[in-house]
């Protein structure tokens, strides 16, 4: 039973398969035939429709992208190549296309779409374009920014290569190929497009950088953007992107121009991440706004940069140019860096040669403050200070002219907004000329807040001269001032103060080492000095002024253009010194004057404080001659007028001077006097002195100028030495005369000791001896009065007694050479003589008559009684000198009749011979 069943089942079977069998066979055979009318057909035709279902996997693609589609017309080939024509995008977030394309080419499996798959193996775009939403749109309006695009991309897992890609952005040609990484597949649906949802995802964002790009692209003159991309081992999309453009030319917010441009950069565009990257761009030319203009620049820009716009850092920039000019200011080989801080901070260094010279500069900038630290660190070159000039419109020359370059060390802040804050630097340099005063070096430390200039620090050296201190100066007013200290000649900055500062300095000369001082000066640069103030000390040695060569001098004054104050002057010379104290009043105006008052106390030679004190000094002192300097004090005044013309004056001189001293060729001892100069006069009262052994005093008045200039005196002598006395005077005549003086023993024996008292006084003119009238009395006392030789001979001549005087009185008139003596009573122990005359100075003639009373003041009483026996004869022997003093001659003054005469008439005879008598006494005046 069971095997009937098996064999029954495997007859069976064998049916059902031998059926089955012929039913493949002829379904193969029907498809063969199929296949064979169809590629006929294609071999006829070679498009077809796009099959619904492709289209509605393309749509459905499309869709899982984001976009939508709608196609013109619609071709398929069987090998599976698949056309569409006049395609549109749009975006469910927007109304208007987004893209157009003249043609579509896709390629896909063949067999894929059999099992109703839609799986593309390359797409190509032609006349691909991209539009910017109104929305969107800079302009308000929807613009194409990308077109003409033709391209052809070929997927490869999840890259998409670009074979090539040619489009235009605006003005922009664009050159593309290379590797696109675009993401994996999406299982369990269907996948959507790479490169539709690339765009669609970043479509906003894409279409305002290309919208922007395009406005900014217009700048660009015939421009040309090449791009490679690659995919990295980590999955990012790298672009090597380079840009070339004729020409450059933006317009704002600046006007910015440039010839030749290229770029390079290699950037990640897709992909997670960041990473490195450099950028180059260069142009042979590009001008600036405000006159900037650069030649072969260069720029090197690195930073970090991801996929997305907020992953893109700058890092830092380097530029170099062959040269840049701004302003009619060229700087050779500069370079600049760039390098971003902490945000919003910036940090730039750039240096360069200006003409010829190295210079650095940096900034640190926060940019969302808007302040910077400017820095600068070189040397500016000595031609800095013609484009210094250029640019202020002014000659900055004729304050400062470098010949070296000027080193500089220092930084400026800049607070909000980018306003000026304040400067800090460091100067220094090498042969500078400033307001016409050479320096051989100078340096200081500089600081400025836009008013105020200050140089606390400073240092200068021209010379041996040398000065630290300080500068300020306010801008706005030009006020400054000097604190200076150091070794100055005060001539070598005449040049800052034209005005007076020569006139003040000119008398001070210092040969030798440079004198100590120090100046706080001050005032106001565009006034032409009339504020100018400033209290200057020198102290130094071996000095020069005027003319006078003295150990040292130190002074501290005070000064105004129209006035000046010496606080104080002291100079040495020798052992000796001088202190004063001046000052001198300007009056302004043509017709004003310079008014000088002045003190001083010197125990130097009169000849040199005459020198310093100048002509007032020089009067005064020209009439002096002395053995040891004496103790002078001046006083005084004097006005100096602008114009030519007498200068009026006053001063008054103290004199005291122990041992010999001569004024106006008149020898003293022991001289004292006050001197008063008032313009030409000169008064000199009182004098004391000792003269010829005694005590004098007296006055002197000198008047006028000129020949009609006149001399006036008054002297009193008492208890002097007749013999010196002579000595003295003939001394004083003949050095008036230019002649030589009479010896002393023509009128006085070599021994005689005489003593005298004079009083005489007298008006001349001056350097005219024998001009002067006037007149006095003079008593003569002494043992050896007889040895006078007037009275010498007449003793010679009387020897029949011994007449012995002891005291001569008389009066006396000075008659210009003439001498008038009315009444000269010389009496004795036993005698006495009673005589007139006159001596003419300038001839020594004398002619004096004189009466002997041989007893006529004896007390015995035979010389009494002999004394008026002989009274009748005194008229007989009335005797007469005559001749000159050299060689007198003396002669009977009456002849034999007139001796009978007065014997008839002794008794008038008597009593003039004994009228003198009571009248004559010793230690009287007459």
């Amino acid at each position: 039973m069971y095997r009937r069943i098996v064999q029954f089942s495997l007859r069976h079977a064998r049916t059902c398969g031998s059926a089955l069998g012929t039913l493949v066979v002829w379904t193969l055979w029907l498809v063969l035939s199929l296949l064979a009318a169809a590629q006929a057909y294609l071999a006829m035709t070679r498009e077809l429709e796009l099959p619904g279902f492709v289209v509605r996997e393309i749509e459905a693609r499309l869709e899982a992208s984001g976009m939508h589609a709608s196609f013109g017309r619609t071709f398929f080939d069987p090998s599976g190549r698949v056309l569409i024509r006049d395609a549109r995008l749009t975006l469910d977030s927007f109304d208007e296309p987004v893209a157009t394309a003249e043609a579509i080419y896709v390629r896909v499996r063949p067999w894929a779409l059999i099992a109703d798959r839609f799986e593309p193996l390359e797409l190509r775009l032609t006349g691909f374009s991209l539009r910017v939403p109104s929305m969107l749109s800079p302009s308000g309006r929807s613009e194409q920014v990308v077109r003409d695009l033709d391209a052809a991309f070929v997927p490869e897992g999840p890259d998409v290569k670009i074979e090539y890609l040619t489009c235009r952005v605006g003005g922009l040609e664009v050159l593309a190929r290379g590797t696109l990484r675009v993401g994996g597949s999406h299982p369990g649906r269907a996948a959507p497009l790479p490169l539709a949802e690339l765009l669609a995802k970043n479509y906003a964002r894409l279409s305002r950088r290309l919208g922007a790009a395009a406005q900014g692209l217009g700048a660009l003159e015939d421009p040309l953007l090449r791009a490679t991309l690659s995919t990295s081992d980590s999955g990012v999309t790298l672009a090597d992107v380079s840009l070339l453009a004729r020409g450059f030319h933006l317009s704002a917010p600046y006007e910015i121009q440039g010839e030749n441009i290229q770029a390079g950069i290699r950037i990640p565009i897709v992909g997670s991440g960041s990473m490195p990257y450099e950028a180059q761009v260069q142009a042979d030319t590009l001008r600036l706004p405000r006159g900037i203009s650069a030649t072969a620049v260069r720029a090197r820009i690195r930073g970090t940069a991801g996929a997305g716009s907020r992953q893109f850092k700058l890092g830092d920039v380097d530029v170099t140019a062959g040269a840049v000019e701004a302003q009619g200011v060229t700087v050779t080989s500069p370079f600049a860096s760039i390098e971003p801080g902490p945000l919003p901070g910036l940090r730039v260094e750039a240096c360069g040669l200006l003409l010829g010279v190295p210079l650095s500069a940096g900034v640190d900038a926060d940019l969302k403050a808007k302040t910077a630290y400017l820095r600068l660190d070189g040397s500016l070159a000595p031609g800095a200070i013609d484009l210094a000039s250029s640019r202020v419109h002014r000659d900055l020359r004729k304050f400062a002219v470098p010949r070296e370059p000027i080193r500089i060390d220092g930084g400026a802040q800049l607070g909000p907004d980018w306003k000026f804050a304040r400067a800090t630097a460091r100067v220094s340099t090498h042969d500078l000329t400033v307001r016409g005063v050479d320096f051989d070096d100078a340096r200081a430390r500089i600081n400025f807040d836009g008013r105020q200039f200050s140089a606390p620090e400073a240092y200068v050296r021209s010379g041996d001269n040398f000065a630290r201190g300080s500068y300020e100066q306010d801008i706005a007013t030009g006020g400054y001032r000097f604190l200076l200290e150091g070794g100055l000649r005060p001539m070598v900055i005449s040049s800052w103060f034209p005005r007076w500062w020569p006139a003040l300095f000119g008398n001070f000369a210092f040969p030798g080492d440079v004198p100590a001082a120090s100046v706080d000066l001050k005032g106001r640069w565009r006034d032409g000095g009339r504020s100018t103030t400033a209290f200057v000390q020198v102290d130094g040695g071996k000095p020069v002024v005027r003319g006078t060569a003295l150990d040292r001098v130190r002074t501290i004054l005070f000064i105004r253009p129209a006035f000046l104050d010496g606080i104080e002057v002291l100079a040495e010379r020798g052992g000796g010194s001088v202190t004063a104290t001046f000052s001198r009043t300007t009056t302004p105006g043509p017709g004003g004057s310079h008014h000088l008052e002045f003190e001083a106390t010197s125990s130097l030679d009169p000849g040199d404080v005459a020198g310093l004190l100048g002509a007032p000094g020089a009067t005064a002192a020209a009439h002096l001659k002395y053995g040891s300097a004496p103790v002078l004090t001046v006083k005084g005044s004097a006005e100096i007028p602008k114009a030519s013309g007498k200068a009026p004056r006053t001063a008054r001189v103290e004199l005291h001077s122990e041992g010999p001293f001569t004024l106006y060729d008149w020898p003293l001892d022991h001289l004292g006097l006050t001197l008063g100069l008032r313009g030409d006069d000169v008064k000199i009262e009182p004098i004391t002195a000792a003269f010829a052994g005694g005590a004098a005093t007296g006055r002197l008045e000198i008047a006028g100028a000129g020949p009609g200039r006149s001399v006036s005196f008054s002297a009193s002598c008492t208890n002097g030495n007749l013999g010196q006395a002579i000595v003295a005077a003939e001394g004083f005549v003949a050095e008036r005369k230019r002649s030589r003086p009479v010896a002393a023993s023509t009128f006085l024996g070599d021994k005689a000791n005489v003593r005298f008292t004079l009083n005489v006084s007298a008006t001349g003119r001056f350097g005219a001896p024998y001009s002067y009238k006037g007149g006095g009395d003079a008593v003569l006392e002494g043992a050896e009065l007889g040895k006078v030789r007037m009275l010498g001979l007449l003793s010679e001549l009387l020897k029949f007694t011994s007449l012995r005087f002891t005291t001569a009185r008389t009066s006396f008139k000075i008659d210009g050479a003439r001498l008038e003596f009315p009444d000269v009573k010389v009496t004795g122990a036993n005698s006495a003589i009673d005589a007139h005359g006159t001596y003419v100075l300038d001839r020594h003639e004398l002619d004096i008559k004189a009466k002997i009373y041989p007893f006529g003041q004896s007390k015995l009483l035979p010389e009494v009684l002999v004394g008026a026996v002989l009274a009748p004869f005194s008229d007989v022997f009335e005797m007469r000198m005559t001749g000159s003093v050299e060689k007198p001659s003396w002669s009977l003054a009456k002849g034999p009749g007139s001796l009978l005469h007065n014997l008839a008439q002794p008794s008038q005879a008597g009593a003039k011979a004994s009228a003198p008598a009571p009248a004559i006494a010793p230690g009287q005046r007459p």
